[in-house]
């Protein structure tokens, strides 16, 4: 039997909490895809785990073994996600109920190799209903209680979610609650990761063009805005304005996210200020651990800023420094599609040049996307990447 904190029992974690992990999806987990079929093989041998298939889709389950396995090791963070009636531990056969949990999945996984919390014995309590429907925060610092716990009414007072840098919380954690929460209909976002000052709507389109219905998306972000800025944790977030990122298998769908004009799907559009877009992959684990985390890349944005001038607010488009001559520079390594947008079309209108920061391998879909007036400064991915996790 694999053992507490090995990474057997991790890929057991991971498919217990998600329900179903695509068989592809979950080489993700390790990077050794040799190491992984080896500890996949070693857990259906144990009768562990299980490959399902049908209609030509794959991924990995828990057997009733597994599943006790993790209940009688953890009940605490697993009593939700494996109880009867969970969606997770009795799985549809439809292939859009799969896919989502699949989609899921790939998150979670990201998440967790960004070194962010996602479990809930890990995190604060913040979707987490009493026997009168209502909910309380509890501060970062908290250690998350087993559901049995008991739970303070809403006129408790509710404490601020600062001692640690971010959580993730998936869609049926906060749809769990009820309330307004089940207002929350159609939204394709699979969850919500609070850092220290931000709110981040999650989104995962894996490799396809991602359907967007407006007043959908719109009416779960008011929902959740409310729930989180007025309710539970209004002293830390306030009237703090919800931003999304959006995860895709390659830069590709980023260029479609920008260029389309279709209105069934996503399209730049007033929902968000700001939408991040990240791959899935290491890639966009770094960006993951790197948006959580504020100190990292305010000295990130310091030392780009090293040789430049400070920026100006009376120019009439966004900037985050200037260069030599006066022209703006944009930093946006997070792949922000709107405010490149904006800054594109702002740079055409007024006829000037203007310089763009990105990741290496972000350089070629801006450049397709952008026009003549902008010119593109690249920071190396890989070197980076070994930095700020070697520091980490």
């Amino acid at each position: 039997m694999p053992k507490i904190n090995t990474q057997p029992y991790l890929i057991l974690e991971l498919i217990g909490i998600s329900g179903e992990v695509n068989s592809d999806s979950i080489y993700m987990i390790h990077p050794s895809h040799v190491y992984t079929r080896k500890m996949l093989s070693m857990l259906k041998n144990e009768d562990l785990i299980k490959l399902h298939t049908g209609k030509n889709l794959r991924g990995y389950r828990l057997t009733l073994k597994g599943k006790k396995l993790l209940l009688n090791n953890s009940p605490e963070r697993f009593a939700t996600a494996l109880s009867d009636a969970a969606e997770t531990n009795r799985i549809k056969s439809e292939v859009t109920r799969r896919l989502r949990l699949q989609k899921i999945a790939e998150i979670y996984i990201t998440m967790r190799n960004a070194h962010i919390p996602i479990f809930l014995d890990e995190k604060p309590l913040v979707f987490y209903p009493d026997s009168g429907g209502s909910a309380v925060v509890q501060p970062f610092s908290a250690v998350a209680q087993p559901r049995s716990a008991v739970v303070q009414p809403l006129s408790a007072v509710v404490q601020p979610l600062s001692a640690v840098n971010s959580a993730f919380y998936s869609s049926r954690e906060f749809k769990d609650i009820g309330g307004e929460m089940m207002k929350i209909k159609n939204a394709r976002s699979v969850g919500v990761l609070l850092t220290r000052k931000d709110i981040f709507m999650i989104y995962n389109t894996a490799e396809f063009q991602m359907k967007w219905n407006v007043k959908s998306e719109l009416r779960a972000k008011a929902i959740l805005k409310h729930y989180l800025t007025q309710i539970r944790a209004m002293r830390q977030y306030d009237n703090t304005e919800i931003k999304a990122i959006v995860f895709g298998s390659d830069m590709e769908i980023a260029y479609k996210f920008l260029t389309n004009t279709s209105k069934n799907y996503f399209m730049l559009d007033s929902s968000f200020q700001n939408f991040y877009f990240f791959s899935l992959d290491s890639r966009g684990e770094t960006l993951t651990k790197l948006i959580s985390s504020e100190a990292e890349h305010k000295a990130l944005n310091a030392t780009l800023s090293t040789d430049l001038l400070p920026p100006n607010a009376k120019l009439l488009m966004e900037n985050d420094a200037l260069d030599k001559d006066g022209n703006p520079v944009l930093f946006n390594y997070f792949f922000d599609l709107p405010r490149l947008a904006r800054f594109n079309t702002a740079l055409e209108i007024h006829d000037r040049q203007g310089t763009v920061i990105c990741f290496d391998y972000q350089k070629p879909v801006m450049e397709k996307y952008c026009g003549n007036k902008i010119s593109f400064q690249t920071i190396d991915a890989g070197k980076f990447e070994r930095r700020f996790f070697s520091e980490s």
